[in-house]
């Protein structure tokens, strides 16, 4: 048995044990015989190194790679008896555990109208989460979870499109943005952004101190502010700014700048532009409850380890449930993990029963999740990300938000230089509407239609 990294593997080659990803799924089983597909797989989902056996197969026909569907991004699900669920007092929604097994009720048509104006239904929750042995509870009658109303989103036809030619520049995207003045001072007030983050959150989390949301939001929205006066976007400079080790800060700061633009591109008032601002910078405030060796562990969870890092979300509502700020902020925490398609956590709530606002936080989180470097992973090129994301977007996600989400970051990516897998280098000139992650490049002297050119892929964006 010998530890090879993945470009040292050659398709023949025998796992020597079972293969997880970062969501702790079977990649690829022990004993299976590598072949050029399983080799790809391994590259796709950025794994380091694998065991193999020190023989290699005598077959002309290696072994088919199981196919599986991609999985839920940070943590698998893990069944959890529903009576150690604990209901957080005054929860701004009626969602009761006992309704989590009621069936969608039928569709009806619901007016589209501004979601601040939406109130959440009251609810009847124990004044204190109970702990250790209780005695048995009254069941009480089963109520559906409320439906709420979607966002007004503008169709796509009112997104602006870029114009204009590109030419293959002799100094990459990435080098011109980085050496920017621009992007200096971004990354210096991003930094500082993130200090005073940690501070006011710790005040709160650590010292019961009152919590400031309007102090919050506008530090974010200077930093947004300085980011729209750069000519480089957001999402650009914030790819580049990768290297911090307040991985729980930093991931509030980008899914909560995320979620600012996001809102932009769903046209939504100014009123909920920075509610979705908030929404995203204290989604994960919970894990400041969760150890943080167990958030930084290097290897594979245990069933109780996956458990406790799941509590965050509940944690988090704990900590601002008696806060006066807005509901949607407290059901942002409370159920950014929830999916459309009812696959989610805590709950398993589906459709209108998840807040839009823990929707577009969703999107945001799970984005800046995949894009990022872990102790125990490489970060996805953000278009891989965005492909997978596409891969389960329509069962997953609101189908309205993720197009738009993942259109218009692929829009971003304009003007990036990128490697495919030919070793050829050159520019994404152009973003196909129909098959957003099969741009247009522009290499020396000629153009690659990755739509048209199926065996053409796009190994890395280069920095």
């Amino acid at each position: 048995m010998k530890k090879l990294k993945v470009e040292e593997l050659i398709p023949g080659m025998i796992t020597a044990e079972d293969i997880y990803n970062y969501n702790d799924q079977l990649i690829l089983p022990k004993g299976l015989v590598l072949n050029e597909k399983a080799i790809s797989k391994l590259q796709f989902y950025a794994i380091y190194q694998v065991r193999i056996e020190d023989e290699i197969a005598n077959t002309d026909k290696p072994e088919e790679i199981p196919s599986e569907s991609i999985a839920e991004l940070e943590e698998v699900p893990v069944e959890i008896p529903a009576e150690s669920i604990l209901v957080p007092e005054a929860l701004p929604v009626n969602i009761p555990v006992e309704s989590i097994a009621v069936p969608e009720p039928e569709p009806v048509e619901i007016p589209v109208e501004s979601i601040t104006g939406m109130e959440s239904a009251p609810v009847d929750i124990p004044a204190e989460i109970p702990s250790g042995e209780a005695a048995e509870p009254e069941k009480p009658k089963v109520k559906p979870a409320p439906r709420f109303e979607p966002i007004k989103v503008a169709p796509a036809s009112a997104m602006p499109e870029r114009k204009g030619g590109f030419s293959l520049p002799t100094v990459s995207y990435q080098d011109k943005m980085k050496s920017s003045q621009d992007f200096q001072e971004f990354k210096q007030a991003f930094d500082g952004e993130v200090e005073d983050f940690k501070v006011k959150i710790n005040e709160v989390v650590l010292k019961n101190a009152p919590l400031d949301v309007n102090i919050l939001l506008d530090d974010a929205l200077n930093l947004v502010s300085q980011g729209k006066q750069s000519s480089f976007s957001i999402f650009d400079m914030l790819h580049s700014i990768r290297e911090s080790d307040d991985a729980t800060y930093t991931h509030c700061i980008n899914v909560g700048l995320f979620c600012n633009v996001f809102a932009g591109w769903l046209k939504l008032s100014e009123e909920d532009i920075k509610l979705a601002t908030l929404c995203g910078l204290l989604h994960d405030v919970g894990k400041l409850k969760v150890p943080e060796g167990l958030l930084k562990k290097n290897g594979h969870y245990t069933e109780d380890e996956k458990a406790a890092i799941k509590a965050h979300t509940r944690e988090g509502y704990l900590l601002v449930k008696n806060l006066d700020i807005d509901s949607h902020i407290k059901n942002a925490i409370l159920t950014h993990h929830e999916r459309c398609d009812g696959s989610g956590y805590p709950f398993g709530l589906s459709g209108f029963r998840i807040d839009p606002f823990a929707k577009m936080v969703a999107i945001a989180d799970v984005y800046d999740a995949m894009t990022s470097k872990r102790t125990y992973r490489n970060a996805m090129s953000p278009i891989q990300a965005i492909e997978v994301m596409q891969q389960e977007g329509l069962q997953k996600y609101d189908v309205r938000f993720i197009m738009i989400f993942l259109e218009n970051v692929m829009n971003t990516f304009i003007g990036n230089r990128v490697l495919l897998s030919t070793g050829e280098k050159g520019d994404i000139i152009f973003i196909n509407k129909d098959n957003i992650t099969r741009p247009t490049i522009k290499c020396q002297g000629h153009f690659i239609d990755l739509d048209k050119e199926k065996d053409i892929q796009i190994v890395s964006m280069l920095s």
